[in-house]
């Protein structure tokens, strides 16, 4: 009793799946059609929906499959593969001029080794004598694909001008986006 019919039912489930797969008798088109243009049940036939049919194995003409899935699986198999871009890698930054007095502002030389433009962050420490950081500095800059991008960072907001006697740039400028 266990296994009465099973034959059956594998039989229909491969005449369903074959289909669904492109397996269509050759007097049918790509669409499941024959030449006089009437669906043919089971062969590639779309739904109101426009997902492709599929027969259950009892033959009741439902989809069995649960909410969200498709029962066809050529979906995800007839998409190709998209190749993902490398990643983007950090810049560098050089220090060209410190602040002074007569001109408060830093001047950095931002290079993009990438071939695509990015945005890099970067930052400078401005110093005293003494060595202590009094003041830093940052900036976002947009930098285009394989070249460098001249950077100059306003610190006289920072009060700290007359008292630097040299800056410190950080030699990695960050890839944000």
């Amino acid at each position: 009793m266990y296994m009465r019919g099973w034959a059956h039912r594998a039989v229909v489930a491969a005449m369903v799946i074959v289909p669904v797969l492109g397996g269509c008798s050759v007097g049918q088109d790509k669409t499941g059609c024959d030449r006089n243009g009437d669906a043919v049940s089971g062969c590639g036939a779309s739904g109101e929906d426009g997902r492709a049919s599929a027969t259950s194995a009892d033959g009741s003409g439902t989809d069995d499959s649960p909410p969200g899935h498709d029962a066809s699986p050529t979906a995800a198999a007839a998409s190709p593969s998209r190749s993902s871009a490398p990643p983007m890698k950090d810049g560098t930054a050089v220090l060209t001029h410190c602040a002074t007095m007569d001109d408060p502002f830093v001047t950095l030389q931002v290079h993009n080794p990438n071939a695509r433009d990015g945005v890099f962050s970067v930052t400078v420490s401005l110093q005293d004598s003494a060595g202590r950081t009094v003041a830093e500095a940052g900036a976002q800059e947009p930098v285009a694909a394989k070249d460098t991008a001249t950077v100059r960072l306003g610190v006289a907001g920072t009060g700290h001008v007359d008292k630097t006697a040299h800056c410190t740039v950080d030699p990695r400028a960050a890839f944000d986006w």
